[in-house]
């Protein structure tokens, strides 16, 4: 009985981290069709440690999404990880 608990585990787990991924990608689709201003405290959101909010970067006053592409430069292991949020 342990390992099938820690089998359904695993499988929640993955289940999940998939779950909040695409939570992600919805947030960022709805915000490439409906552009807003965002606060700083709003992107401050979007930094990569919350897997349920895009990865966005903020360059001269316009916020890219990189969740998808750029999450090992600018998640919160990468090198350029003080441009994110």
């Amino acid at each position: 009985t342990y390992a099938l608990g820690r089998a359904a585990l695993k499988l929640y787990r993955a289940w999940y981290s998939r779950s909040l991924a695409k939570r992600a990608h919805e947030e960022a689709l709805r915000l490439r069709e409906n552009p807003k201003t965002f606060t700083a405290t709003e992107l401050a959101q979007h930094d990569g440690r919350n897997p349920a909010h895009a990865l966005f970067i903020a360059v001269k006053g316009r916020v890219l999404d990189v969740h998808e592409t750029g999450a090992d430069f600018y998640g919160p292991e990468g090198p350029y990880k003080h441009l994110a949020g």
